[in-house]
């Protein structure tokens, strides 16, 4: 009988397709998928979507106990495990993974090239010039 399980990667690879993302922290990598179960937590976290927009957006700035918070969230360390993280990398690092995190969440985008559907139908070929009447 055949196992389900596969054996993983050496290097863990994210599915950008469903929006994962993949943290390298203290020599260890996290894949980070955006469920709704850890959205909402993150969302409860923060103050809902509302702060996770401004902060997201062009001036807008996280607070230090915020990115903490959803760092621990994102990986299932202890809050003082991530706190540990923020001083060794700096809050502004762990900050650019989290927006990095959630953009990808929010927007559904991930990092291949816009590739028409299977469904699309191709263009049409052009026609053969006809001959001109004489």
């Amino acid at each position: 009988m055949r196992s389900a399980a596969r054996a993983a990667p050496a290097v863990p690879v994210p599915n950008r397709q469903i929006g994962e993302v993949a943290w390298e922290i203290d020599g260890r990598t996290y894949i980070v998928r955006p469920t709704f179960e850890l959205l909402t937590q993150i969302e409860g976290s923060v103050g809902g979507y509302v702060a996770i927009l401004q902060s997201l957006s062009p001036g807008g700035a996280w607070r230090a106990s915020d990115v903490i918070r959803v760092v621990a969230l994102c990986t299932g360390v202890s809050p003082e495990e991530a706190h540990a993280w923020s001083i060794r990398h700096g809050v502004l690092h762990l900050a650019g993974l989290v927006t990095e995190f959630l953009l990808s969440a929010l927007s559904g985008e991930d990092d291949r090239a816009e590739e028409p559907a299977a469904s699309e139908p191709a263009a049409p070929a052009e026609a053969p010039a006809r001959p001109a009447p004489h």
